[in-house]
């Protein structure tokens, strides 16, 4: 339920965001843009987002064939996907390219909309939002082909101008 989410966002700073994925060996990619060896990437997969505070690990996920976006506590990262034999599965962190910071930051609030006020306290939603300490704002959409799509305001005004009315929910955390 949402109480539970909401603990560790009050009480401890953010300290990463990952995202799981695999470890591609080249079979993934084209092979006229390959070169004379292959190349090795990480392939990430946004269906599943983690986020880590000091002593909780919420993950985020694109649920019911991306319509919506359950938040849970868990005790560890789930890497139970399909990939090919020769690929391994991975995580990587994006802190820094979703919030500029590779140090912990604190979360000032958590948005949620839902298409139902009464679904919110499930902690399945429509989408999600993040007010950081550092100024920063993550949009989290889980309707999108690829998974949840990260973003900030112009993207969450655009998301709201499209799906509206939705039922919203802010908790602030002093």
């Amino acid at each position: 339920m949402i109480d539970t989410i909401l603990q560790p966002l009050r009480e401890t700073p953010l300290t990463d965001i990952y995202v799981p994925g695999f470890i591609d060996d080249g079979y993934g990619i084209p092979l006229d843009l390959l070169g004379e060896r292959k190349t090795r990437r990480f392939a990430p997969r946004w269906d599943e987002v983690y986020f880590e505070f000091e002593h909780a690990l919420v993950k985020m996920s694109s649920v019911e064939q991306g319509g919506f976006l359950k938040m849970e506590i868990v005790d560890s990262f789930s890497l139970d996907f399909e990939i090919d034999d020769q690929d391994q599965h991975a995580l990587s962190s994006f802190i820094w390219a979703l919030l500029g910071t590779r140090s912990s930051v604190k979360v000032l609030a958590l948005d949620v909309w839902s298409k139902r006020a009464a679904d919110i306290p499930t902690a399945v939603v429509a989408a999600a939002g993040l007010s950081m300490e550092n100024g920063r704002y993550l949009f989290l959409d889980p309707m999108t082909f690829d998974g949840i799509a990260p973003g900030g305001p112009p993207e969450r005004d655009a998301w709201l101008s499209q799906m509206s009315p939705m039922a919203h929910q802010q908790w602030t955390f002093p």
